[in-house]
């Protein structure tokens, strides 16, 4: 299920989650239509609220990124769960090649895009690293 599913399914207004998860109504949209992810805490906010697991709005392969200032503990927390914590640190140069015009002359529609062909590449990655694991075994 999708989070704007499970909101509405519980009868719950956009305003009301974002009030509840101190956010805004819009912020709320954005992670409904999937503009973007909510970090790790505000996910966990979230699912507090509505009475549902992570797992419920989002598949084991959807990627959480985890803000540099998230504290260590934390991230070996999230590590240590069932699905992906993708960090991402971009030098100030990258940040402007993510820039549309940029983009498109690269040959990607959108940031999206970008990201999800970046996504691809990563699992394909830890595909062969988990084999080349498990052969030594």
């Amino acid at each position: 299920m999708k989070l704007k599913e499970i909101r509405l399914k519980k009868d719950i207004t956009a305003s009301e989650l974002a009030k509840a998860v101190g956010t805004d109504k819009y912020m709320i949209s954005k992670f409904e239509n999937g503009v973007c992810l909510p970090t790790p805490q505000m996910m966990k906010r979230i699912c507090n609220f509505l009475g549902c697991e992570i797992l419920q709005i989002y598949k084991k392969t959807e990627i959480y990124i985890t803000p540099r200032n998230l504290a260590i503990e934390q991230r070996n927390e999230f590590n240590r769960a069932n699905y992906y914590n993708f960090c991402c640190r971009l030098p100030k140069d990258c940040c402007n090649v993510l820039q549309q015009d940029k983009l498109s002359q690269f040959g990607y529609a959108s940031k999206k895009d970008w990201l999800t062909k970046q996504i691809n590449q990563f699992e394909i990655k830890y595909e062969r690293f988990e084999n080349l694991k498990n052969k030594r075994r």
